[in-house]
Formats: structure tokens, C-alpha cells, sequence
């Protein structure tokens, strides 16, 4: 009874502390499509795990290559290269790159033989985690005009984004209500982008008598 009872023990040890280790995805796909005119893009907008990497696949029947220009989003860190990283991908094929760092945001364009196409596309890293790097607004004062840079800014469903005034003050924002949470109401304040996509305006003014206001457009691109 003594060896039939430790061997009974040692199994439903065995049974309780087992656990299914999930699988790590190592990349996520964006895949273009080309058709002589018109871009699509799917999805519009990344946000990677932590240690993800990207690919960039164009189509097999794509009429053309499409080139991949990053756009830099200080303060925050080069994701992909200073200055930006640029390439282009073949009909068929498809590149990979990794973010240069785990907590960051990059915008990037696309053109074809030299000309724009498509619109405004947004990979965010470590969005997941705590202390995710989200897209940011640079806010400048000059007399009594505010200029905003980028503008316009695309950020993925679920993304962050923070206006940032150079100057360190704090600028009043009227932006839509319902799409940002919390309300995108100054700057300072990382918001995340919970409403429904589209391209939305903002303005912007600094403190102080005599200041005009300044703004520029937030797109939110799917996911």
C-alpha cells in the first residue's frame, strides 16, 4: 500500500503543477498591395509585443515595388534607424526589421517610383507594457503662432499619443471628445486612442494674452 500511495502522490503532483507555455510570436505582417493606382495596406497600424519584429510584404501580385520610408518621432527613440530608415520591397518578397529599441513609436510613408502613395501607417513598440512610448506631438511657440510636428500623426487603434510643448508649458488642446481616453485636453498628458478610425483636427494655443492658435490632424488607422 506504502509504494502504490507515493506513486498516486507523484502523478497528481505532476498533473497540478504541468502548464502550457505559449508560444511567442516572433513577428507581425503588414502586407501591401499595389495595383497600379491605389495602395492598400493591412493593417494600417502595429502595436508589436515586447522582442516582436516586423515584415513588410508585398504582394505577389503587386504591379510594382514599394518603398518604405520611416518618419523619426522625437523625443522619442529612432526605432528604425538615424536618420530614418528607407527600403524597398519587391513584388513577392517580403523584409523583416526589428525596432532598434523595446519602447518607442514610428510613423512611416510609402511611395512607388518616387511618388507618394497611400497614406500615413503607424508601428508602435511595447504599447503593451507599461511605459509604452507613444507618438508624439512637438508643440512650439513662435510670437503669436504655435506650430505642431509632426502634422499630420497616425497612431494605431488602442495606441498612445502625447502632445509635448517645447517650451515645458502647458498648452490647452480642443480636440474631438470620445476619441481619445482620457480627453486629449492639453499637453503633457499621454492619451490612447480608443475611438473609432479616422482623421480628426485639433488646436492648440499657448498661455498667455495675444497667443493665436495653432493644430494640425490625428489620424487613427487600424489595427
Amino acid at each position: 500500500m506504502g509504494p502504490a500511495f507515493e506513486i498516486q502522490s507523484k502523478k497528481e503532483f505532476t498533473m497540478a503543477t504541468a502548464r502550457t507555455i505559449p508560444r511567442v510570436q516572433t513577428a507581425q505582417t503588414i502586407n501591401f498591395l499595389y495595383n497600379g493606382t491605389t495602395l492598400t495596406v493591412s493593417p494600417q497600424g502595429v502595436i508589436l509585443d515586447l522582442g516582436q519584429s516586423v515584415n513588410f510584404a508585398n504582394s505577389s501580385s503587386s504591379t510594382a515595388p514599394v518603398t518604405i520610408q520611416f518618419i523619426l518621432n522625437p523625443p522619442g527613440p529612432a526605432l528604425f534607424g538615424s536618420p530614418p530608415l528607407s527600403f524597398t520591397v519587391d513584388p513577392g518578397d517580403t523584409q523583416t526589421q526589428t525596432p532598434s529599441d523595446d519602447n518607442g513609436s514610428a510613423n512611416y510613408k510609402v511611395s512607388v517610383n518616387g511618388s507618394p502613395v497611400g497614406s500615413l501607417y503607424a508601428i508602435q513598440n511595447g504599447a503593451s507594457a507599461a511605459g509604452g512610448g507613444p507618438i508624439y506631438i512637438q508643440a512650439s511657440a513662435s510670437g503669436n503662432n504655435v506650430t505642431t510636428l509632426p502634422d499630420p500623426v497616425a497612431v494605431p487603434e488602442g495606441g498612445t499619443l502625447e502632445v509635448i510643448a517645447l517650451d515645458g508649458d502647458s498648452y490647452p488642446i480642443t480636440a474631438p471628445s470620445g476619441e481619445f481616453t482620457p480627453p486629449l485636453t492639453e499637453s503633457g498628458e499621454e492619451v490612447t486612442a480608443t475611438g473609432s478610425t479616422g482623421t480628426y483636427s485639433y488646436s492648440i494655443s499657448p498661455a498667455g494674452p495675444g497667443a493665436g492658435p495653432g493644430g494640425g490632424k490625428i489620424v487613427i488607422v487600424t489595427t
